[in-house]
């Protein structure tokens, strides 16, 4: 589904007092969210090049999370272990990258990215290989297609959208009865896939209005 085939829906069914632009980041919202049940069994990979002395290496694509991070030592592949930052050895060892641990978030390029560290500290230059749950790039054009929800449940993201824009505009009833019929769709998409969906999902609540007492 693309992105102006979502607009065309919503404007065929809600009238709004947002800029297209503020549509399509409530639109983004939804797309991101309903995505998550799908991106968590997907690996995306990312090569990074070791440099002498330096630790700490930013991933630089978004990302959910990192889940393994492998390394070509002498010709061959290997898969770092796992470790926690605070089991680091000080002083500090180097040599050829054995283990690797998430270092929280950092800045790339004006974005924030996932950070993480290899140990020992690397003393030459390695090829590492970085597989990561990746997070759908922005819609922003109208040919802008939805990747990793099926295509038959896309139409999803047109109804949780009109949802957040009714919650907008405080038209509670209406933001209500969307909401319901996301939800539903939602948990009937769950069911026929057989998938186990993350938690909190859909998420639509921190996205959402709440009515004013």
């Amino acid at each position: 589904m693309l992105l102006q085939e979502i607009i065309a829906y919503v404007n065929g069914r809600y009238v709004s007092n947002l800029t297209d632009t503020e549509m399509i980041e409530h639109i983004n919202e939804i797309y991101s969210d309903l995505s998550r049940a799908f991106t968590k069994d997907t690996l995306e990979e990312e090569e990074i090049s070791t440099v002498n002395g330096t630790e700490l290496y930013t991933l630089p694509v978004s990302s959910r999370r990192i889940k393994e991070v492998h390394a070509t030592i002498s010709g061959k592949r290997v898969r770092l272990r796992s470790m926690r930052a605070e089991a680091r050895l000080i002083p500090r060892t180097v040599g050829d990258p054995l283990r690797w641990y998430p270092y929280g978030l950092g800045d790339a390029n004006g974005a924030v990215r996932q950070r993480f560290g290899v140990d020992p500290v690397p003393d030459n230059t390695v090829e590492l290989h970085v597989l990561y749950e990746p997070v759908p790039d922005l819609l922003s054009l109208d040919d802008d297609a939805l990747l990793y929800i099926p295509e038959e449940y896309q139409y999803i993201v047109s109804y949780g959208t009109i949802a957040l824009l009714a919650s907008n505009q405080e038209d509670w009833n209406v933001s209500q009865a969307w909401e319901a019929r996301y939800r539903s769709a939602v948990n009937e998409m769950v069911m026929t896939l057989g998938i186990v969906p993350p938690n909190n999902y859909p998420d639509l609540s921190k996205m959402r209005k709440t009515v004013e007492g």
